[in-house]
């Protein structure tokens, strides 16, 4: 019988490039109206967004920001050239801790933040120091698939582009423990209350049918605890027997890409700043 990923041999319905697409984001949304309505549930890692990706002239892992984090993974680019060329991976770089965890019948392990962060935000060297030092390695969490063997995938329902991602790890990735399957679930309340108390930051909700929207913000998020990102954009001198430190920092929030000042009277007290370096 053939295989999808056979089937695909020999199209290519877009030019690849050697530099990946922009990730597709998400926004965040209320998972009662995802609930029995074609979507389907993932867990929000706390790791990093990553794109692997396998071209003819070698293997490469960008973050979200596309920037290259090549030589801080090894063991992921070694797995990654038994891919064919022409493929784009989407994921999450996390570095698991040693915690095995049952949600809704299907094992995962928990994650370690600082730690992943240490190594993706660390030059190659120290990276792979890092990983030593811990004794423990970055695995990829894998949950969408851009391109295959140089067919562009991002205008296939999800559902098809996860039949695609399940050959692939069948195929070529089936003996690497570092790369993983994100396992998908039905979103419901059962689901929240057993990954609210497995340790997990929320919940990504996408529609079987949905394409991959390049850059866009197609697929939904389900948090538990609403943050925000927010950038230093100065601070006031400490007072009395703190006056040898910081008093108050001052920010700025991001929101949908756009700088929008989280408490409005800062506006006028910009000018009074002294800029952080």
């Amino acid at each position: 019988m053939t295989s999808l990923i056979e089937e695909l041999e020999g199209t290519m319905s877009r030019p690849f490039t050697d530099h990946p697409p922009y990730p597709m984001l998400a926004h965040k949304r209320d998972l009662v109206d995802a609930d029995s309505r074609g979507w389907v549930a993932e867990l929000k890692m706390d790791g990093r967004r990553a794109m692997a990706i396998r071209t003819a002239n070698g293997v490469d892992i960008y973050s979200r920001n596309m920037k290259s984090q090549k030589g801080k993974c090894p063991h992921l680019e070694d797995a990654m050239m038994d891919l064919p060329p022409g493929t784009v991976l989407d994921g999450e770089v996390v570095m698991p801790n040693d915690e095995e965890v049952e949600i809704i019948g299907k094992m995962t392990k928990s994650v370690n933040f600082t730690w992943t962060a240490n190594v993706i935000g660390s030059k190659p060297d120290r990276a792979q120091r890092v990983q030593e030092e811990l004794g423990r390695k970055i695995h990829f969490v894998t949950f969408d698939c851009m391109y295959l063997g140089y067919r562009n995938l991002m205008n296939d329902p999800f559902n098809w582009r996860r039949k695609y991602l399940v050959e692939v790890f069948e195929k070529y990735l089936y003996d690497c423990p570092y790369f993983v399957l994100s396992p998908l679930f039905e979103p419901g309340d059962e689901l929240v209350e057993e990954v609210l108390e497995a340790g997990y930051e929320g919940i990504m909700l996408k529609h079987k049918e949905s394409t991959y929207e390049e850059g866009g913000r197609g697929w939904g998020k389900y948090k538990f605890v609403d943050d925000a990102d927010t950038v230093v954009m100065g601070f006031t001198d400490g007072q009395g027997k703190y006056s040898d430190t910081i008093g108050k920092s001052h920010y700025h929030r991001y929101l949908h890409h756009q700088q929008t000042c989280t408490y409005p009277i800062l506006v006028h007290l910009l000018h009074k700043w002294t800029p952080c370096a």
